[in-house]
């Protein structure tokens, strides 16, 4: 058969390939072919290289519903061959998958419904495919769940053995220390209710294990320039905004960092999918306080203990009435 690979005319026979037209090589790298398992396609395609995941959606509701893609590619950039099996799996949060294993369509993307819980979470969701040398190639995605802000400009990494750099470019920049391998994902949050008190956007920093790993260095960038030398980093703990342990401001670079470790506040392992915005330290604490939806669990709990708390005064005042009539 012939067929056209990165431009070039490919004839395959049993035995041999033929590239025509090919420019001279420095060097050649060769390498075992992907034999599909799952097909009856006699010619194998080149192996895997690469793994795209990718969310159909942003955020959802607690509850809610998204699909996971995950497009696959050879070492060519070419998407791989239909019915090459997937592997997914939670990282992190909650849920469920419909499936742990999907196969690739034509265009070479498997695809599985993630169904979140009813709580506000992060969840991350991985896709792999092990390659016939048995290295395993994998891509994470990640939807938020639950937030009552919008989430926008998401960046989901896994990070590698050592130091690694993340960032959103001109929001958040995250420095990854240590041997630990987590993913880690950056997302801004816009449209957020009560917003006050601030001097940057809103942006969020998950990290999906504190594992081997030493330290985390966000660097926030900031708009508002006014009394620029005493603007501070401020996280969000679920009911109120607080100031970091420690934050340093450069304003000449118009930024504020902060480093997470085990001993710091925020610590990593707080780093769930904690929101952080530039506020200043002669101002008020940021007045955003409704970052996150409450579960239906939570405000089931909620009306429950308000119930509660009007019956116990309601008995309180029952007895004072009794008592006086008495004493009448």
């Amino acid at each position: 058969m012939t067929c056209s690979i990165m431009g070039q005319v490919v004839t395959i026979s049993a035995s041999s390939l033929t590239v025509n037209n090919i420019p001279a090589l420095g060097s050649a790298v060769l390498v075992p072919a992907f034999d599909n398992p799952n097909t009856s396609d006699t010619v194998p395609s080149l192996p895997p290289a690469r793994v795209d995941a990718a969310m159909s959606a942003d955020a959802i509701p607690a509850g809610g519903d998204v699909t996971v893609q995950a497009a696959l590619y050879d070492i060519a950039g070419n998407p791989l061959p239909a019915g090459v099996t997937v592997n997914f799996a939670i990282v992190n949060g909650g849920g469920s998958l419909s499936s742990a294993t999907a196969m690739t369509d034509a265009s070479g993307v498997a695809q599985v419904t993630y169904t979140a819980p009813g709580s506000s979470e992060v969840a991350v969701i991985r896709a792999s495919i092990q390659s016939p040398g048995g290295q395993i190639y994998s891509g994470s995605a990640t939807v938020f769940v639950g937030y009552q802000s919008d989430v926008t400009q998401i960046v989901t990494v896994e990070t590698d053995i050592g130091p690694e750099f993340v960032s959103l470019p001109g929001l958040v920049d995250v420095l990854k220390q240590g041997n630990g391998t987590p993913v880690v994902t950056l997302a801004m949050l816009d449209n957020v209710p009560n917003a006050g008190n601030i001097y940057s956007p809103y942006v969020d920093v998950h990290l999906s294990s504190s594992s081997d790993v030493i330290s985390l260095t966000i660097t926030l960038t900031y708009t508002d320039e006014t009394n620029e030398a005493a603007h501070a980093l401020y996280y969000y703990t679920g009911g109120i905004w607080e100031q970091v342990s420690d934050s340093s401001v450069d304003t000449a670079g118009n930024t504020v960092s902060f480093t997470a470790s085990a001993a710091s506040t925020p610590a990593l392992s707080d780093l769930s999918g904690t929101p952080f915005v530039v506020g200043n330290i002669n101002d008020d604490i940021p007045t955003a306080l409704a970052v996150r939806h409450l579960s239906a669990h939570s405000i089931r709990w909620s009306g429950v203990l308000v119930i509660a708390a009007l019956a116990v005064l309601a008995a309180v005042f029952s007895g004072l009435w009794l008592l006086r009539r008495r004493q009448m």
